[in-house]
């Protein structure tokens, strides 16, 4: 079962019949490791607002150009 948030999955499909493998990345949350009173935590990097703030304004192409060590190819 797919969520697709109410959203027919012909129009999902329609909707993203431009992307190609060749445009596809993966991001990755800028964050490290931490052990806090002996469990182990990920924490958020202080670049992590500007994630955040690249996805609610529409701008991850800038995001990932000017942070390429947060992109995988997938």
């Amino acid at each position: 079962m797919v969520d697709t948030n109410g959203i027919p999955v012909a129009d999902l499909a329609f909707g993203l019949r431009n992307i190609t493998p060749s445009t596809v990345v993966g991001i990755r949350l800028p964050s490290h490791p931490d052990m806090i009173g002996g469990i182990s935590y990920v924490l958020a990097d202080d670049e992590a607002p500007g994630l955040y703030q690249a996805v609610v304004t529409d701008s991850l192409d800038s995001w990932v150009t000017d942070h390429p060590e947060w992109v995988n190819r997938v």
